[in-house]
């Protein structure tokens, strides 16, 4: 019996997905699911291959295209590409995140930073915990912003740095919260105002891809087609280069000052 569950998501999934299309007329074709599913296990072998993984594991990419051919509904096979790399961008790009923490962390304490193998291999033990650490962050923001704006925002400034604490200082989703909440208390309006700075950073480039995607829609009366998609990703992937490092270096120098200055009494 395989001690990985994982096996038995596979199973589970891709029996409700055989089931769905034979019995129950899913609107899936064979070549959609064949698709999504090929772009994802493509993505995670690319992206292995450059961050220097030892070898290829398909298991939680196929899980996540399984999931998304019984969820996605659309008619076009470059949207289902599409949809493939970026649902298993989610979980690669938390193990990033968890990587590039890592290295940063590194840079600032004036350490030897790491090599792609050694950061990604620290950081795919942390990866639940940044996925759960971000999910209650976005969930904290919601419940907030229900109530008023305000309040999301708050939420927003007050538990940021639990993503970062449950990074590097390997701390679970709940902990990690609580301490960013104790370290930004009374400094609400500091930290907003660190917010704005990393925003003018941030600004230009997502302007560049919303503007990307905007030529994209007014040039193509119908669905796009995967020559069309290219740029778009492309222009993506670029800006994600730029702006994910700067951003993770901008959090830990602003966490490493809060942790300086320490808990207000």
């Amino acid at each position: 019996m395989p001690r990985d569950p994982r096996w038995y998501q596979i199973a589970v999934l891709a029996g409700l997905l055989a089931y769905g299309m034979a019995a129950l007329d899913f609107d899936v074709s064979p070549l959609r699911a064949l698709v999504l599913v090929g772009a994802a296990l493509a993505t995670q072998w690319a992206l292995g291959r450059v961050t220097g993984l030892p070898q290829f594991e398909p298991k939680s990419a196929l899980i996540s295209a399984l999931s998304l051919c019984l969820l996605l509904r659309t008619g076009s096979h470059a949207l289902a590409a599409l949809a493939g790399v970026m649902v298993f961008q989610f979980t690669f790009g938390t193990w990033s995140q968890g990587a590039l923490l890592f290295v940063g962390e590194a840079s600032l304490d004036g350490a030897p930073l790491p090599g792609f193998r050694a950061a990604y291999g620290r950081a795919l033990e942390r990866v639940p915990a940044l996925i759960g650490t971000s999910l209650l962050f976005v969930l904290c923001i919601g419940l907030g912003t229900l109530f008023c704006i305000a309040p999301g925002v708050w939420a927003a400034a007050a538990l940021t740095w639990g993503i970062v604490r449950a990074g590097v200082r390997e701390e679970g989703p709940l902990t990690a919260l609580r301490h960013s909440y104790v370290l930004t208390r009374g400094r609400i309006w500091r930290v907003l105002g660190a917010f704005l700075l990393m925003l003018v950073f941030v600004l230009p480039f997502a302007l560049l891809v919303g503007i990307g995607g905007v030529v994209l829609r007014l040039g193509s009366p119908g669905p796009p087609t995967t020559a069309q998609l290219a740029p778009f990703v492309l222009l993506q992937v670029i800006s994600g280069i730029v702006i994910a490092p700067a951003i993770a270096c901008m959090q830990l120098a602003l966490h490493e000052r809060l942790e300086t200055l320490g808990p207000k009494p």
